[in-house]
């Protein structure tokens, strides 16, 4: 699904990510030739965990790691310049130690 609301800011689209996962995963798979950009995110967690974002090579850390405790989570609310960008070609990883849920959503930068 990608939102036409943010073509002016984000040209090549919005794209959005369910997350359900229990433990560490790959949030959203890489594409060859391109980073992905998160540009917002909530999430909640079942337990007591520490959340981290990484890129898959490596893997390198894109955040230092988020305490969070059992049925909380965090919002990282809309930024059109992202929070973060993957490496071009890698897949954005979660870290965690507990099952969460949530969505992101996020852009596909490069050529």
């Amino acid at each position: 699904m990608s939102g036409d609301f943010y073509r002016l800011e984000i040209p090549s689209g919005v794209l959005y990510k369910p997350i359900d996962m229990s433990g560490s995963a790959t949030a959203v798979l890489g594409v060859a030739g391109k980073r992905i950009v998160l540009i917002s995110a909530f999430l909640t967690v079942s337990a007591n965990t520490t959340l981290q974002w990484f890129t898959s090579s490596g893997p390198t850390e894109l955040s230092g790691p988020h305490a969070i405790t059992a049925t909380g989570g965090y919002v990282m609310p809309f930024n059109a310049g992202g929070w973060f960008a993957t490496n071009f070609g890698d897949s954005l990883l979660l870290n965690t130690g507990a099952a969460l849920g949530g969505c992101l959503s996020y852009a596909l930068d490069g050529k």
